[in-house]
């Protein structure tokens, strides 16, 4: 009854209307007074803002070597994000509307991605009230005036789930959209360390439908699964080959103090699981005994039931995810790209990532002795990986 009130045409013309609705919404708030604010700490870190030599820190970045030294030296996050504003500061300024444009823009284009989402799990009316609430949400709102990797992220997490869901659904044209996809993966491992999860349920979700299970139902047991791996799977090895290198890249910025900050899993699942920090902590920039809802029974109680309600519908999110008995892919079998020549890719994304660590390993030998972690060895160690996952690809 659900699924026939989401798609009647009424509905659909309404969850249109709504969508532009909170398009307007959305482009008002993230680019009415975008220069308002002066420029934040975090925001220095942008290629090409002039700094004065040996007295700033981070270090003026001029050059795509200064992007890469600085990033992995004195930051927890990979370089994606400033690669990517590095040509357009050079095309557009670093005035402070100019380095904040692309985060409004990208924070925009999170709300059509959103809705586009809904769409293609059969709800426009749903997810035109999603994008509608995003479009308001402040967090986003925020982090969509700033000059950070935030936005971008969230753009390609979307933007990336969009395609994987176009993908099994039988898209036309699949080795271009499937290139497409794979881009879009590296694009967000490059931009933001958690995109990683992203991917990993990315990878859970394809994996599960492809590998043959047998289920018990009430009329008998089924075949849950495809029974081999899909062209998806194989497209998410490839990433996955690719991105590792970003890990040994990890590996290497664990020795920055400023890691430290997320060094507690639990602390920072208590605080991320309750709707994603919509209640402020110590850790939010408060002083201890500043902080909101927590002076009393009643304010922790409330904090409580937020952590027990985000828990819920995790669980109930994945539980719904893996509920469904037609979970198979399509059969991608006439599709060019399979057996031998996957296997061939995934060796020469190998090699590829292998030389890539090797080649961060040997820039670290033209930085200042006292700049220079002492986890390049692990970085070192890491090389490894790469070779590693392809023989368990192959």
């Amino acid at each position: 009854m659900i699924g026939v009130v989401e798609t009647s045409a009424q509905n659909r013309s309404l969850s249109v209307a709504i969508l532009l609705f909170a398009l307007a919404i959305g482009g008002w708030l993230r680019c009415s007074g975008l220069a308002n604010r002066s420029i934040s700490h975090p925001e220095i870190y942008v290629p090409g803002i002039r700094l004065p030599e040996g007295i700033s820190e981070p270090a003026q970045r001029d050059t795509i070597f200064k992007v890469l030294t600085g990033t992995f030296s004195s930051d927890t996050h990979p370089p994606g994000y400033y690669l990517a504003m590095f040509p357009w500061t050079r095309l557009a300024g670093t005035s402070l509307f100019a380095i904040r444009l692309p985060s409004a823009i990208l924070g925009l284009a999170c709300i059509a991605l959103l809705y586009a989402l809904g769409a293609m799990a059969g709800k426009p009316l749903s997810g035109s009230l999603a994008a509608l609430l995003l479009a308001a949400n402040g967090y986003h709102v925020f982090w969509s005036q700033v000059a950070r990797m935030f936005a971008q992220a969230c753009f390609l997490a979307l933007a990336s789930t969009v395609l994987l869901l176009w993908l099994a659904r039988g898209a036309r044209h699949r080795a271009i959209v499937g290139t497409c996809y794979v881009a879009l993966i590296l694009a967000g491992l490059a931009t933001h360390v958690f995109f990683w999860t992203l991917f990993a349920t990315h990878m859970v979700w394809a994996f599960v439908r492809a590998l043959p299970l047998v289920r018990p139902t009430s009329h008998g047991a089924v075949r849950w699964g495809a029974g081999e791996l899909s062209w998806i799977c194989r497209a998410q090895l490839l990433a996955l080959i690719l991105g590792s290198p970003f890990i040994a890249f990890l590996a290497y910025q664990s020795g920055n103090t400023v890691a430290e900050l997320s060094g507690n899993g639990l602390q920072f699942l208590a605080a991320y699981i309750p709707f994603a920090f919509l209640l402020p902590t110590a850790d939010s920039g408060f002083f201890p005994s500043a902080v909101p809802l927590t002076g009393n029974l009643a304010a922790w109680a409330f904090r409580a039931v937020l952590l027990l309600s985000g828990t819920f519908l995790l669980a109930a999110g994945l539980r719904e995810t893996f509920r469904r008995e037609d979970i198979g892919v399509q059969d991608d079998k006439r599709l060019p790209g399979t057996g031998r020549a996957w296997r061939l890719g995934w060796i020469a994304a190998g090699l590829a990532s292998t030389g890539a660590i090797l080649g961060f390993v040997y820039m670290t030998r033209y930085l200042e002795p006292d700049q220079v972690h002492q986890t390049i060895k692990a970085t070192r160690i890491l090389a490894i990986l790469p070779a590693l996952l392809t023989v368990v690809a192959v």
